[in-house]
């Protein structure tokens, strides 16, 4: 049986303390959940055994009996010489071992023998792919999925891993067309539907994403990827409706905009969102929709001229009607006048906060977003 290393999986020091694992366990845990949604099926199966293994490590490394229990089995473990490698060994299974318990470099070790010794076979450069992407090494994972694919072109299991590698590493373009022909090749998959609908978001193409992501999401329900990443969706595609200034930062500066987004906002409360980076973007977008649709009182550059004037039209009606006889006519007009000057300040500077945002905006950017 493989002894499992739990610093290794939590990619900590043997010397982290108490609160470095809680947060590495934390943010371990999120990126492996993400992972169960995965298309690939031996991602999905090590996305599983490490979140077994995320609870092992916090249960045993937080108690310190049970920690101290487990330095001296780790020492003892790595004080075991070598197994004896005679014979034949499976290098691939090797490899998947060593991905199973988040050991990349021995994975990649392994993965490269397996290619060295079986080069057409497409497995071993599949895992060769999975290993390097793990070290972050993306143009040997490249490289790799490259030879699988070569070997055999219509597994749509190496076109999405080649997508994710292509993700990862910011080529969106390149990575919308991998995921493409792995759905072209399965197109029931609703893996690989969100792989091009996640590519398209990143590509600022939320809105053509929508449709996709409301499909998937609906029909499997149970799958927090996909509710997550609809989400992302509606809140992408609402802010990419807004109206866009210069230098490439947007602003609700219409009611539609507004109301699209309030509507999207009440789609995605309905959502089940895990990711607190994605709840904190929930809550971001929600504050400024609240801001741009609250009716509030705006600052006036001119508030010293508003109030002269509304102080001597008042003074000067006051005065007329208390003289009487023609002069009542004329303070009242001047009292008209005063209610007059209160009514353009309310109307100048009470409103929406879009309506305010809107009036001091170019025209041009104005006229960009959904009107």
């Amino acid at each position: 049986m493989t002894f499992i290393d739990y610093y290794n999986i939590l990619e900590v020091p043997p010397t982290a303390q108490a609160d470095e694992i809680k947060t590495a366990v934390k943010a371990q845990r999120r990126e492996w959940n993400k992972r169960q949604g995965h298309p690939s099926v031996d991602i999905r199966s090590r996305a599983e055994k490490m979140t077994q293994y995320l609870s092992e490590a916090e249960k045993v490394l937080l108690d310190p009996s049970q920690r101290a229990d487990f330095d001296r089995q780790l020492a003892a473990n790595a004080a075991k010489p070598e197994a004896s490698t005679a014979g034949i060994r499976d290098w691939v299974a090797s490899a998947r071992e060593y991905l199973d318990s988040n050991s990349a470099v021995q994975a990649n070790a392994a993965a490269r023998e397996a290619t060295t010794n079986e080069p057409n076979n497409p497995e071993a450069w599949y895992v060769r792919a999975c290993a390097s992407e793990a070290l972050s090494d993306y143009g040997d994972a490249t490289f790799a999925i490259s030879e699988a694919l070569r070997l055999t072109p219509s597994n749509a299991v190496f076109h999405c891993e080649l997508g994710d590698i292509y993700a990862v590493s910011d080529q969106w373009p390149a990575a919308k067309s991998a995921y493409e022909r792995a759905s072209a090749l399965e197109p029931e998959n609703p893996f690989y539907i969100a792989g091009v609908a996640s590519a398209l978001i990143a590509l600022d193409q939320s809105v053509a994403a929508l449709p996709m992501l409301k499909k998937v999401a609906a029909e499997y329900a149970a799958v927090d990827l996909f509710q997550e990443k609809y989400a992302i969706a509606l809140l992408d595609s609402s802010v990419e409706q807004w109206s866009t200034f210069p230098d490439g930062s947007t602003s609700m500066l219409t009611a539609a905009q507004v109301e699209l987004t309030q509507k999207a906002l009440e789609v995605v409360s309905g959502l089940r969102i895990n990711d607190p980076d994605l709840r904190a973007h929930q809550g971001e977008i929600t504050r400024q929709v609240d801001n741009a649709a609250r009716e509030q009182w705006h600052g006036s550059d001119n508030l010293l001229g508003y109030v002269m004037g509304l102080g001597l039209s008042f003074i000067i009606a006051v005065i007329s009607i208390s003289m009487g006889g023609g002069g009542v006519a004329v303070g009242l007009i001047f009292l008209a006048g005063t209610g007059l000057i209160v009514y353009l300040f309310v109307k100048r500077h009470r409103m929406a906060g879009w309506q305010w945002s809107a009036r001091h905006a170019p025209v041009r950017v104005r006229a960009s977003g959904v009107q």
